[in-house]
């Protein structure tokens, strides 16, 4: 299914892509050194923290890919994403989804001393959860991996290039959270990220639709809520 989609496609080349995928992680960075310039001597709640960052990923992720689809690529955002075929999609997510967290936690969390428990339910929940992954796929899954490829660009070439993107991004997250330490304490995350990254990639590859990573993508983070201790 996901090769019928592709054979759909006429490619046409954009160089403009190379360029979003330069200024994106600047541009986060600009939005990080604004957040500790609003929020010095502020004290900011958790619910206003997550509200800027909400709307942060709205304004430097989505509104440009979005404006980018209608009015360069003149398509609808529906088509252009891949937003199609979502049983599909799911039989394929939800299933790999679950091995993969029932492994992590046999295997990772588990015998590190984590369990699972309920999740604070609030803004944070919200954002980590719900929009993160839907705002993330969009704008990695959903456009800078599709725009590589219709540029000629390898699928798994296009695979990598948006992961490095996806995980510079994460990067500067830790960065500016003073989350960055030694080597050795970043290799795991930063492991796991490309590994879930270039999971995700191929998973829309596979199905043809962007909802099979948002699913994945989901799940993954609602496991990260529920796990506890350790």
């Amino acid at each position: 299914m996901g090769t019928t989609g592709e054979a759909a496609r006429v490619p046409s080349r954009r160089s403009y892509i190379y360029w979003y995928c330069l200024l994106l992680p600047l541009a986060w960075i600009a939005a990080w050194r604004a957040h500790d310039n609003l929020d010095s001597g502020r004290q900011w709640t958790i619910a206003s923290d997550t509200a800027y960052w909400i709307a942060m990923k709205f304004l430097v992720w989505l509104i440009p890919v979005f404006a980018v689809i209608l009015g360069v690529e003149h398509q609808t955002l529906g088509g252009f994403l891949e937003l199609r075929n979502c049983r599909f999609a799911a039989t394929w997510g939800v299933p790999l989804g679950l091995v993969l967290l029932a492994a992590d936690y046999r295997f990772v969390a588990g015998p590190a001393g984590r369990h699972l428990g309920i999740p604070e339910f609030g803004a944070a929940f919200l954002n980590g959860v719900l929009v993160s992954p839907i705002a993330e796929e969009i704008t990695f899954r959903g456009f800078c991996l599709e725009r590589l490829r219709l540029n000629g660009m390898p699928f798994w070439t296009s695979n990598v290039l948006t992961s490095v993107v996806f995980i510079s991004l994460h990067i500067v997250g830790w960065f500016f959270q003073s989350k960055i330490g030694a080597l050795a304490r970043i290799v795991r995350p930063l492991s796991s990220l490309l590994f879930l990254s270039l999971l995700f990639g191929w998973m829309k590859r596979k199905t043809g639709s962007l909802y099979a990573p948002i699913l994945l993508h989901l799940l993954n983070n609602l496991y990260s809520a529920a796990l506890q201790g350790g």
